[in-house]
């Protein structure tokens, strides 16, 4: 197949209903020698330009910011490092032992010894057996050892981008694209805990060493492997469901009228679930409902919720949004945060990871939903790029009125019109007040709801 013409074959995809992995089983039967004509041939370079110099100077970087004070000190291994570019890049960066591995390109020199770090970048997509970089990492790696992983995970709108999705590219060899999800489910078939860094970078450890202890705040759980405390009421209590729910329904009211069926949508802080839950029954089995939970035990009673219900379109995470990727400080409990803003230190259980709505490179959304403790306008500002190119609705809590005029701004200077939500039921104490958000290009009829005048206006 040349770059960019069609071979006039048609390639069927498959996806896991229960994990979400997505794959063909078109080039199955190829053999290595048909591979290489076809698909990894003098043309490749043109469909994946960052393979030979790109992506390994960018590995290089991320590795010398990762292990800096190690160099001396840690066997890596690259594996499937092609004609070694990355080795070659790290051994100029000052790391002493480094090796380099490939079978995939017919370079299957065994290596002496295990190792504290392997690398793979860019290969799991390529693989028609989706572990077999797992199962060669377990014969590989150290007892405490790290492997770092490259691929690009599927985006939360893949329902309704399908085959449009740039990642999922036949003529790149992409036979295997998955999600966070079955990235979890392999790490765990072989024994590994799994973490991700981003949408394109995760890591997966048996036992992590202490050089890399500071990785540990991106370890990602999922709903299989946080359970709450033994004995624990709190996590499959109906009253406690029930009074979340009415507290919800105001809201959910309001945004079922405005957000499509199939739609998708993001909220920040979904606690456990009673928004997040019904608002993706409501949207129908193609639509998405991402859910950002920081905090560990709301996070776990959100888990068993999404379990419990069975839905295969919530997508929990355990993070909070903000204006940047990192980590940061959750407060103790009533405390308002200082802020979401990525620090460095040593890793504790109160250390959290903060992702951007930016970051996730969507190319549907039909609802932002913040509700963040106060720090509503640092969420925004990691989703400014996504605001203006999808135009989503927006339900931003503004409970601070010092911080109302800077919030109202920020979404008017984005052209949208705006209005004020007051969710008698989103509080037991006292009322809540909302901005509820519509780009100012969209014909809007039958919102009952007082506008917002401008930055220095207050609904009381």
């Amino acid at each position: 197949m040349g770059p960019g013409a069609s071979a006039g074959w048609s390639v069927d995809y498959f996806r896991c209903p229960s994990c979400g992995f997505l794959f063909s089983d078109f080039l199955d039967a190829w053999s290595p020698e048909r591979l290489q004509r076809e698909i990894y041939n003098d043309e490749y370079l043109r469909v994946d330009p960052e393979f030979a110099g790109e992506r390994p100077e960018r590995t290089a970087h991320l590795l010398d910011q990762l292990f800096a004070a190690h160099k001396t000190t840690i066997r890596i291994l690259d594996y499937g490092g092609g004609t070694g570019a990355l080795v070659r890049r790290l051994r100029d960066r000052g790391f002493v032992d480094v090796h380099s591995l490939d079978p995939f390109h017919g370079d299957a020199a065994p290596v002496v010894g295990r190792f504290d770090v392997i690398v793979c970048v860019e290969v799991f997509e390529h693989l028609a057996q989706p572990d077999a970089v797992l199962a060669a990492a377990n014969d590989l790696m150290k007892d405490e050892a790290v492997l770092i992983f490259s691929t690009q995970v599927q985006p939360y709108d893949i329902m309704q981008c399908g085959t449009a999705w740039w990642y999922l590219a036949p003529r790149n060899g992409h036979v295997s694209l998955h999600t966070l999800g079955s990235l979890q489910l392999l790490a765990r078939r072989h024994g590994l805990s799994f973490g991700s860094f981003n949408q394109n970078l995760h890591m997966a450890w048996r036992r992590l060493p202490a050089f890399a202890a500071h990785l540990a705040v991106y370890a990602q759980p999922g709903a299989p492997s946080v359970p709450g405390p033994p004995g624990d009421p709190s996590a499959d209590d109906p009253a406690t469901r029930d009074a979340e729910a009415a507290r919800a329904e105001p809201i959910l009211t309001l945004l079922r009228s405005v957000i499509p069926t199939g739609g998708v949508a993001i909220e920040a802080n979904a606690g456990i679930g009673a928004l997040a839950l019904p608002l993706a029954h409501a949207l129908g089995d193609r639509a998405t409902v991402v859910a950002y939970e920081p905090a560990l035990d709301a996070f776990r009673k959100l888990a068993a919720a999404v379990a419990r219900s069975g839905a295969p379109n919530v997508a929990i995470r355990r993070a909070a949004l903000g204006d940047r990727w990192g980590s940061t400080w959750l407060p103790p409990a009533g405390e308002a945060p200082a802020g979401i803003r990525p620090v460095q230190g040593d890793d504790t259980p109160a250390r959290v990871r903060v992702e951007t709505i930016d970051g996730l490179d969507l190319t549907h959304l039909d609802l932002i939903r913040l509700d963040a403790d106060g720090l509503e306008a640092l969420a925004l500002d990691g989703a400014l790029g996504t605001v203006r190119r999808l135009r989503p609705a927006l339900h931003i809590a503004n409970r601070r009125r010092e911080r109302s005029p800077d919030l109202i701004r920020t979404v008017q200077d984005l052209g949208y019109q705006l209005w004020w939500h007051i969710a008698s039921a989103d509080r037991p104490v006292a009322p809540s007040a909302h901005l509820f958000c519509l780009p100012s290009e969209r014909a809007v009829t039958g919102i009952d709801l007082p506008a917002v005048s401008g930055p220095q206006a207050w609904w009381t």
